[in-house]
């Protein structure tokens, strides 16, 4: 009986998230099925079926088993508190989520 793959995505799409998806992608039990990045002036579709968004909002409302944040200290906490709001994801985030201890409980 052959497992469905986990549907991955990807919240920043630059250096660090494009090399993430290749290694994602190569996992047998792992697809990236969406990603988004400030970069994108719109939502779409690459050609090779991955959809993309220009808000982490638009992605977070894929049906997602894993979310990988790939994200500057800046944005990363927000996205990831959002994410957790998201029930049945799994975690990874790229960047700490705070520069202190205070910062995460406020």
């Amino acid at each position: 009986m052959k497992k469905e793959k986990l549907h991955v995505g990807i919240a920043g799409y630059g250096l660090v998230g494009k090399r993430r998806r290749i290694f994602i992608d190569q996992h047998p039990q792992m697809q990236t099925v969406a990603v988004c990045d400030q970069t994108f002036n719109e939502t779409g579709v690459m050609r090779d079926g991955l959809r993309y968004y220009s808000h982490y909002r638009q992605l977070l409302e894929e049906k997602l088993d894993i979310l990988f944040v790939s994200l500057p200290v800046y944005i990363a906490p927000e996205v990831t508190i959002a994410g957790c709001g998201s029930s049945g994801k799994s975690f990874e985030v790229q960047e700490k989520i705070s520069s202190s201890q205070i910062e995460i409980w406020f």
